[in-house]
This record gives structure tokens, sequence and C-alpha cells, in this order.
């Protein structure tokens, strides 16, 4: 099936008959692509779920700060007064 052209042979195959080594050489390229693409889905859904977890997170302290913010005020605010009607019980 070959012609010795340099002391190499050269494959020739029929017009219309799909070239084998081709055939193979793409089935196996698209195999790669295809696991690159399932890695890449996986870190992105453990990212996305990272993601989320972190975004919880944030709005729990962002609320837990208000709460301390106002609990401190009320402290504060309680603690003013019990000083004030000690204070002018003093005098």
């Amino acid at each position: 099936m070959g012609d010795d052209h340099h002391g190499e042979a050269v494959e020739r195959h029929r017009v219309g008959e799909p070239d084998v080594r081709h055939t193979m050489e793409t089935n196996e390229f698209e195999v790669q692509i295809i696991e690159r693409l399932t890695r890449i889905e996986t870190m992105l859904t453990s990212a996305v779920s990272k993601s989320d977890d972190h975004e919880k997170r944030i709005r729990s302290l962002e609320s837990f700060k208000w709460v301390l913010v106002g609990v401190c005020l009320a402290g504060g605010g309680a603690g003013g007064a019990i000083a004030s009607a000690i204070l002018g019980n003093l005098h």
C-alpha cells in the first residue's frame, strides 16, 4: 500500500475512506479534552460550594456585628443611667 519516497514508506488510502491513524489521534484528543473538562467542572463545583459557605459566614459575621453594637449601646446606656443615679444620690 505504500510507495518508497526517499527511503520512507508513504501510506496511502482511498478517497472517502477514513484515515484510521487520524481517527485514533482524534479520539485520543477528544478523550483528553473530556477528561480535562470533567476535572474543571469538578473544581468549579467545589469552588461554588465554598463560595456559598463563605457568603453565609460573611452574612453571619455582619449580623453578629450589629447585635454586638446594639448590646454595647444598651449596656453603655444602662451603665450611664446607673452611674448617674448613683452619683445623683451622692450629692
